[in-house]
């Protein structure tokens, strides 16, 4: 067992298929996951557990994050995919906010890469975040991604350029959604640069498995 698989928790073959072309497969078919709406939508996605961990509950006021972003004009669902000791809280905090249109709880799923391939923006609040595989797995297929500054996350992220970088309170984040959703040009501008990170990289990852693994 090298030092990487040891981080990841994962077998080497593992670890190689999140950066493989393995990922366009595993989004299944062209059906669209989303259902369609007569507005424009965009598709905001997050993907972790929700647990104390993740930057979702101090000062994530739901209508707060709702009207900053109709009052920008964006029209959004923001979908959760994941499950945890908190999910029970922000479905309540959704339907007091009387929200739950636009903030959608989708729970475990056992493929969330469809989600992923036809999200308009991946949005990663972690509080921790040491090697930031979901951030990578998403950018791998071309989505732009709004992360909160964690270890991981900055160590192949630059902001502004091939991602945005926020600080880890809700203010900043939804400001940051605001920013790329409400920018054509910005949005475009990273979604051109955003591409599997070096340090991903199959080739890359097998070097260091060669380096560090067992002789």
């Amino acid at each position: 067992m090298c030092i990487l698989q040891e981080q990841v928790g994962l077998e080497a073959d593992e670890v190689l298929l999140i950066v493989g072309n393995v990922l366009l497969e595993l989004c299944g078919s062209a059906r669209e996951i989303y259902e369609a709406s007569e507005e424009v939508l965009k598709q905001v996605l997050s993907v972790s557990k929700l647990t104390e961990l993740v930057n979702l509950r101090v000062g994530w006021d739901l209508r707060r994050e709702y009207d900053k972003l109709k009052e920008q004009g964006i029209g959004f669902r923001w979908h959760l995919v994941g499950d945890g000791v908190l999910r029970e809280e922000l479905q309540k905090k959704a339907k007091d906010a009387d929200v739950t249109d636009c903030f959608i709880f989708e729970g475990n799923q056992p493929n969330p890469y469809p989600y992923m391939k036809q999200a308009d923006l991946f949005v990663h609040p972690s509080y921790v975040e040491s090697f930031g595989i979901v951030v990578a797995e998403a950018m791998s297929l071309g989505i732009p991604c709004a992360v909160t500054k964690s270890l991981g996350p900055c160590e192949f992220i630059e902001d502004g350029i091939n991602g945005i970088l926020t600080e880890q309170n809700a203010d900043s984040l939804t400001d940051s959604v605001i920013d790329i959703l409400g920018n054509r040009e910005k949005y475009e501008q990273i979604q051109h640069n955003t591409k599997c990170p070096p340090s991903f990289l199959p080739t890359h990852i097998s070097a260091l498995l060669e380096v560090f693994g067992e002789k």
